[in-house]
């Protein structure tokens, strides 16, 4: 966020200072301030609330769909059918998908750092323009109370970075390895809406099942006064400015509008998450969408996609949560099995996609 963006709200305010320690997680991944993400581990079959669940859905959300895989079935056309959508994550570290003989990884990262993300860098450019003319047009104009509130906000900007590590998160672990893990996710596990993430093992984990980890430095009790006046200050010109009912009010409500436009719409939060998995954690994401007819269905995509099905005898249990064991389940697994081992075209066509 631009230092120049930094009004706090009453909402924000409450975030910003609770003294509780968010070194184990972002401030809006805490458990008590997110809705839970479901998350199944496709080898062991463990069932956890996942770790970063607003940061997932906030890069989730900035996808596009590069492949949406037909289904043709008749089934899918009947009207009292509960469809089921899969969208299948593919998760690879950006120094996998480099040829060592063409390109230089760190050459590579050096050069998106400069000019990417672009939009936040014009975005930025440009806000620091218009702060600027704007608090000296004030100043010029004795509209005092604008230019203070102006300048109240990078001071405020400055304080919540000084208070929270000033620096982007990083993986726990980050390594690239060989193997491969998939993790089920969704929002309700009776919903029909569900993401398949597919990727290194460790790098998985560490998205899903183990918390951001802090790098800057925290002096947060200073910094919480230090802010708690800033926020003071910023309330009280506002309300001051509104009392009056002069250009002051006026200015303050159009550098609000200003702010309010540019973070929902020229540069949303879902774009800045998705800039700090690519440039941060050095990942690309790639997103393929599939609809299917039933939830069996959706289990048995599942579970040919699953790398640890052929593995491990007790690499189904990721199931359970979903579809209860029994007799009824256990032929299905056989037939589901059996028909997989046939080779379906259904199966072979997005593994293709792969």
């Amino acid at each position: 966020v631009p230092l120049w963006n930094w009004p706090i709200t009453p909402a924000g305010a409450r975030l910003l200072l609770q003294t509780k320690d968010n070194e184990e997680s972002c401030c809006l991944d805490s458990f008590d301030r997110s809705t839970v993400l479901h998350c199944i581990d496709g080898r062991f079959g463990d069932l956890y609330p996942g770790s970063t669940p607003t940061t997932t859905r906030l890069w989730l959300g900035s996808l596009k769909s590069s492949h949406e895989i037909p289904n043709p079935h008749p089934r899918t056309l009947q009207d009292n059918i509960r469809r089921q959508t899969l969208e299948l994550i593919l998760i690879s570290h950006n120094d996998e998908l480099v040829s060592p003989a063409t390109t230089n990884p760190k050459k590579v990262s050096f050069w998106s750092r400069q000019f990417h993300p672009a939009p936040y860098k014009l975005l930025s450019i440009m806000g620091w323009l218009l702060w600027t003319a704007t608090v000296i047009v004030s100043l010029g104009a004795a509209l005092y109370a604008a230019g203070a509130y102006l300048m109240l906000l990078p001071l405020s900007g400055l304080a919540v970075q000084y208070g929270h590590g000033g620096k982007p998160r990083k993986l726990l672990d980050g390594r690239i390895t060989e193997h491969k893990r998939t993790v089920v996710a969704t929002n309700s596990l009776n919903s029909n809406s569900w993401w398949l993430f597919y990727g290194g093992s460790t790098i998985v984990n560490s998205l899903l099942n183990k918390p951001l980890i802090r790098t800057g430095h925290v002096e947060q009790r200073f910094a919480i006064v230090i802010l708690q006046l800033l926020i003071i200050g910023q309330w009280g010109l506002a309300v001051g400015s509104c009392a009056m009912q002069d250009w002051n009010a006026i200015i303050i409500s159009l550098w609000l509008a200003f702010c309010a436009f540019s973070s929902a719409y020229i540069y949303p939060a879902r774009l800045g998450v998705r800039d700090w998995l690519e440039l941060d954690c050095n990942l690309h994401v790639k997103k393929i969408t599939a609809t299917l007819s039933s939830r069996r269905s959706l289990l048995g995509a599942v579970v040919y996609l699953n790398p640890d099905t052929h593995v491990k005898a007790d690499a189904r249990n990721w199931m359970n949560p979903i579809l209860a064991p029994g007799e009824e389940r256990t032929k299905w697994e056989a037939a589901l099995l059996k028909y997989i081992e046939d080779g379906s075209k259904f199966f072979f066509s997005a593994l293709a996609l792969l």
